[in-house]
């Protein structure tokens, strides 16, 4: 479990990354890329992302979309039952986290709104969507090979520490500064509480503890801390830059139990327009 709560990434940082994915340079690795780069287009949590089957991209007027099943088969290949599915060792199929969350049917898209340079730029997580899993339209050629879940050595399906790991390197190479996002942690992390018996607040853990230490991958290059819900809460937030965000729409992608929810990434992204803060946050 997260030790600490979803921070997103400003969106300067968004942009690097997704310019890290883009597939038409290939600059990562295939399944490494299609994790990170569906869970920061769709905000699906990661969980689902590990789950994800081919059978859930449909087309609806020429757009693809992804459709978060409210009950699925497990179809991963984990040499017996999946532990996230069936921790007692008892078949159950798939449920998305929340109830809210499934029957979501998110757009998959091929474009973004850079609000870091106000121009719409080339995403390309439709693209990276049809290669991978070999889909396409009704009324075009399919691609000939392609994999029904995405892999993890060699297997059907990612766990969430594999999941996180993958986000952790893309980011590195995307050149997401380990020290620069700690300090937006320690900006927007408050220190876990609870009362002692006196009713007096006691401290139990702090936002320095909160903040993972990664170490350092192949090259040297320090990791920063980000996981897979920092990338849902980026997408949540990308969804807020708007003005006045319909609410009750936004929910309907997202999954969330109710719209207060929202609140927090209208915030993260109302910070962004300040060119102090601004300055503050590479």
């Amino acid at each position: 479990m997260p030790t600490r709560d979803a921070i997103p990434l400003h969106r300067k940082r968004q942009a690097a990354l997704f310019e890290r994915l883009n597939p038409r340079k290939d600059y990562v690795d295939q399944h490494k890329g299609v994790a990170t780069h569906l869970i920061a287009g769709t905000g699906i949590r990661n969980d689902t992302c590990g789950h994800t089957h081919k059978s859930w991209f449909i087309y609806e007027n020429g757009e693809m979309y992804i459709q978060i099943p409210p009950e699925d088969e497990c179809y991963k290949d984990t040499n017996g039952v999946c532990g996230i599915c069936d921790e007692s060792d008892q078949p159950k199929p798939f449920y998305p986290k929340t109830p809210a969350g499934g029957g979501r049917k998110i757009h998959v898209g091929n474009e973004y709104y850079d609000h870091s340079s106000d121009k719409v730029r080339y995403f390309g997580l439709r693209d990276r969507i049809e290669s991978y899993f070999a889909i396409s339209p009704p009324d075009s050629d399919k691609p000939p090979i392609g994999f029904d879940m995405i892999q993890a050595d060699a297997d059907d399906g990612a766990s969430h520490d594999t999941i996180n790991g993958w986000i952790r390197d893309i980011c590195v190479s995307a050149e997401i500064s380990a020290t620069e996002r700690e300090t937006r942690l320690k900006e927007e992390l408050t220190p876990n509480t609870r009362k002692n018996e006196d009713g007096e607040k006691v401290i139990e853990k702090t936002v320095s503890e909160m903040i993972a230490d990664h170490g350092t991958d192949d090259q040297g290059r320090k990791i920063p801390d980000v996981f897979a819900h920092d990338l849902r809460a980026s997408y949540c937030t990308q969804l807020c830059r708007v003005d006045d965000p319909n609410y009750s729409k936004l929910i309907k992608l997202t999954g969330h139990k109710n719209e207060e929810t929202l609140y927090r990434y209208v915030n993260f992204a109302a910070s962004e327009t300040d060119p102090k803060e601004d300055k503050k946050r590479f």
